[in-house]
């Protein structure tokens, strides 16, 4: 396949990015809400880290902040179904990355993640999925900055 086929010039808040230079992955159902966007690329900043944008390819203005949970929440342990771990072609947990959704807030100690919509992606064919949890105690608000020591300091 000609790369100069496949590659898309995207002028994104950052400025113009190439897919050649970003890490593009597959959503064949799109996000939550926003069905009719397959595709997405992950842009990683040094200065934002460890925070990262989810960008729509075919709508670079709809982004969305996105972090590894368990940075936040080491014990985050969402359960995943068997036909969802087969759809994605997930066969060890390794191949597995796991990013979700940032919602910020003002102030900024009152931004949240939701962790009940986390977004799986077989870091091997680079496919994702955002699975809706159920039976889960994970919030879809839950705030990103709230640490145990926190929890325990109120207490």
């Amino acid at each position: 396949m000609d790369t100069k086929e496949t590659t898309k010039r995207l002028e994104t808040r950052f400025g113009t990015l190439s897919t050649d230079d970003v890490e593009t992955i597959s959503v064949p159902n799109g996000l939550l809400g926003f069905e009719q966007y397959k595709q997405y690329f992950i842009l990683e900043n040094a200065e934002h880290q460890p925070f990262q944008w989810l960008i729509a390819v075919d709508k670079p203005d709809l982004n969305f902040i996105a972090v590894n949970p368990l940075l936040f929440f080491p014990d985050y342990a969402p359960n995943i179904s068997k036909t969802d771990l087969k759809d994605l072609k997930i066969d060890e947990p390794s191949k597995v990355r796991v990013l979700t959704l940032v919602t910020l807030e003002n102030p900024i100690d009152k931004t949240t993640v939701n962790l009940s919509g986390p977004i799986f992606i077989n870091k091997s064919s680079n496919i994702g999925k955002q699975i809706a949890l159920t039976g889960d105690s994970y919030s879809t608000k839950h705030n990103l900055f709230k640490s145990k020591l926190l929890q325990v300091k109120e207490d």
